[in-house]
């Protein structure tokens, strides 16, 4: 953005940045995005802001942790199938830079491609925290932090604990065995055990001279198995294994907020929160989940319970767990810090505002895919600048990148302040079909040449929804039964459901989402696939879900992104269902409320 010279008039009115990630770091103390080369180890790897020395990185089954570039999947087999774990370093709602860190992919250790194996247990690491940012854990002060955390397999898993303590992990740790040792290990954490119970589960917990502590007191001896102290459900965040496509590998954002000498008897308060990558990052939406459930933070745990460390011996960074990646540390002094520090420009970008006497001119750098909101106040106390009222129906304003110009008649005010707000574009519905309001298929077309044909209308099978996700009607392979087998071995009933060709030259980008309920077998018997297909040749451009199979007996929501290939297209989405020739006894496949929506240039 260019420069101007303000003139007296100028200095009248604010030019405040523009509203969106573009906010200044307050004090970013730790930043730690794994920005090593993919396919290297752990080991001897450093020199990230706040850190010194370098890691030391422990795995029981593999000897290290390994480094994978950001964007590009370790494609770990996670079940049969296979399914594979499509984590890629990349996260909707958090700044990513780096690469990110954990278990090896198969190709690292030489495995298969498709082989599902043991691929990590007992894993730690840690690093040494500069000096003079654990000069700042003063009392009476406040201290974020956060990182990203996946679940990397399926099986045997404990959630990655984050310790600021005063110690490494011993070798081959995880845990539930960092504290009872013999070393008076002291720190911070964020659940994964103890007890056995507790392995997948975050939640505030801290460790003094050695001894385990949570909402539920000291653990006698430190018992892995000690059932009286595990941590209900509600005072704790348990896994997620899937995103919102669908995909094994959802991130979690972990974030923390410990206040040093904070209670009225001088013990620290830690709380411990997760956010999904589905939503919005803010400070209040950590504290209405503390609201929520009390016991993330240990201000309302007993006070026999509460921790009381010497936060100045806290010096190390500790990761304890099993079978998981981890990302994106950051510790600092509020909670913009850690969701955006490190990443964000430093600087907020400019909003210049000129006047020649008789008009007002506002320049702002812009990008494609976004409005603007020109919002004023002439009282800058009232409320953020993002809720303050739009300025003479100055709204949803398009972008012109690199740069919005807007000129309006000077306002008569003394004084008066303005803030440009940028929002991405709402999409617009390129298709959408509820499968209400008529008694048949079409627009939709079904294949089903040996059984299992596609049926619209009311569910009704025993095992079946009870309802379509929106009454009355949904679309399923069978919708008051159970689905048929083959009569053949190694042979399968395939059934093909389409939809109508969908046009997508008015878009940049866009997602396709439905609701679906399934009650299959396993899919390595019976499995459904979904692909985007070229209305004009009827190629594949793309399968959007591949392994369809067993379920939870409940509607739930999937999500895709439409793949660049497909943009500017008519394409078609074909539901591929198979079965074997076994008898499942199952209903099969049902959907309801498919929309496609797109972002236009």
């Amino acid at each position: 953005m260019k420069s101007r010279k303000r003139t007296e008039k100028q200095l009248a009115f604010a030019a405040a940045a523009v509203g969106s990630l573009l906010t200044a770091n307050a004090d970013l103390l730790v930043y730690e995005p794994f920005d090593y080369a993919d396919g290297s180890t752990l080991t001897g790897q450093g020199g990230a802001l706040g850190t010194t020395g370098t890691w030391t990185a422990n795995e029981t089954h593999n000897g290290d942790w390994y480094v994978h570039g950001e964007g590009i999947s370790a494609d770990i087999v996670v079940a049969p199938g296979p399914v594979l774990n499509h984590f890629d370093g990349i996260v909707d709602n958090l700044p990513t830079s780096g690469s990110y860190v954990g278990l090896p992919g198969p190709a690292d250790v030489g495995r298969g491609p498709d082989e599902d194996f043991e691929i990590g247990r007992n894993m730690d690491a840690s690093i040494a925290l500069d000096p003079s940012v654990t000069a700042t854990f003063q009392s009476g002060t406040t201290t974020w932090f956060s990182y990203l955390a996946v679940k990397a397999w399926d099986r045997n898993e404990e959630t990655p604990n984050l310790v600021i303590g005063t110690d490494p992990a011993p070798a081959g740790s995880r845990g539930d065995n960092y504290g009872g040792i013999g070393n008076g290990f002291s720190g911070f954490g964020t659940g994964g055990g103890p007890t056995r119970n507790n392995r997948t589960r975050i939640y505030p917990m801290f460790y003094d001279a050695g001894q385990y502590s949570n909402v539920n007191g000291a653990i006698p001896g430190n018992a892995y198995n000690q059932a009286a102290f595990e941590v209900s459900a509600a005072d704790s965040f348990v896994w997620q294994e899937n995103d919102g496509d669908g995909n094994f590998g959802a991130p979690k954002i972990v974030i923390g907020k410990i206040q040093w000498d904070a209670e009225a008897g001088g013990e620290d308060i830690i709380a411990v929160v997760r956010f999904l990558e589905d939503e919005t990052l803010e400070e209040a939406g950590f504290d209405a989940l503390v609201a929520a459930q009390p016991n993330l933070s240990s201000a309302n745990w007993a006070d026999a319970d509460k921790p009381d460390l010497d936060q100045g011996q806290l010096d190390t960074i500790t990761f304890m767990g099993l079978k998981f990646f981890v990302d994106e540390i950051r510790i600092g002094t509020t909670f913009d810090d850690v969701v955006r520090g490190g990443v964000s420009p430093s600087i907020p970008a400019q909003l210049i505002i000129a006047s020649d006497g008789v008009d007002l001119r506002f320049e702002w750098e812009s990008q494609s895919g976004m409005l603007y909101n020109l919002r004023s106040e002439t009282d800058p106390s009232n409320g953020e600048p993002k809720s303050w009222p739009i300025f003479e129906r100055r709204g949803d304003i398009e972008a012109t990148p690199p740069e919005n110009t807007l000129t309006i008649p000077l306002p008569a005010d003394a004084s008066r302040y303005f803030v440009v707000q940028e929002f991405p574009k709402p999409p617009v519905v390129v298709f959408e079909d509820n499968f209400d309001g008529r008694n048949d298929l079409a627009p939709w077309t079904n294949s089903s040449p040996d059984g299992n044909p596609w049926e619209l209308g009311v569910p009704t099978a025993l095992l079946g929804p009870p309802t379509a996700f929106s009454a009355p009607n949904a679309v399923g392979t069978v919708l008051a039964g159970n689905y048929i087998a083959s009569d053949a071995l190694d042979t399968f009933v395939v059934s093909t459901l389409r939809s109508p060709a969908m046009d997508l030259s008015g878009i940049v980008s866009g997602t396709i989402s439905y609701q679906r309920y399934v009650d299959m077998e396993d899919p390595q018997f019976d499995f459904a696939t979904v692909n985007l297909l070229d209305a004009t040749d009827d190629s594949l451009i793309e399968v959007l879900e591949t392994d369809i199979g067993n379920g939870n007996l409940a509607w739930e929501g999937v999500s895709h992104d439409i793949p660049a290939a497909a943009i500017g297209k008519d394409v078609y989405i074909q539901i591929v269902f198979s079965s074997d020739n076994f008898d499942s006894f199952q209903t099969g496949l049902i959907i309801d409320d498919f929309k496609v929506e797109g972002v236009e240039p």
